[in-house]
């Protein structure tokens, strides 16, 4: 067999021809073994062993570069949270220095920067003290922030909660 047409065979290909070789190897007469049966399957084993190489270079290769997807992506994992921690740091920064000079609104060609007022229930509430009707039963007792908010809104006392005020900032 030629080691041309060998190297274009698949490695399936390899295997199949290599068992109807081994299984006339065997001179049905004499039981020897055919010398050109021999060197066929010689050239097979040399063929399938470079295709079985070539295989595993390739998936060597693949692993390679899964890790490096993997590594590159954890990578750029880090680096959106590191990013969005800065972003946040700024965003309390730009928030703490306008209120600070007072500044409620700034245009400019690209966006419109603002601060405007939120209430929010301050989130260290005396769950002992505030009346049944703000609180919710869940698997455990929380209170009802969006009741005490529209109560103490509305000017009405709530024992437990206190109203604070919150500054939010809105690039558009």
């Amino acid at each position: 067999m030629q080691s041309k047409a060998l190297t274009s065979l698949k490695l399936y290909e390899i295997s199949e021809q290599y068992d109807r070789i081994f299984s006339e190897l065997f001179d049905e007469e004499t039981g020897e073994i055919n010398p050109e049966k021999q060197a066929a399957l010689n050239a097979l084993d040399e063929a399938g062993n470079r295709k079985i190489i070539s295989t595993a270079c390739v998936i060597k290769n693949m692993e390679a570069e899964a890790k490096a997807i993997n590594d590159a992506k954890n990578a750029m994992a880090l680096r959106e949270k590191r990013f969005k921690a800065e972003m946040e740091w700024l965003e309390e920064y730009l928030t703490f220095n306008m209120h600070k000079l007072g500044l409620k609104e700034i245009s400019c060609p690209y966006f419109k920067i603002s601060l405007r007022e939120s209430a929010a229930v301050d989130p260290d509430i005396d769950m002992d003290a505030l009346p049944e009707k703000f609180k919710r039963v869940k698997t455990e007792i929380d209170p009802n922030k969006r009741d005490i908010l529209a109560a103490l809104k509305a000017g009405e006392e709530v024992p437990g909660a206190k109203l604070k005020t919150n500054l939010n900032l809105t690039i558009k």
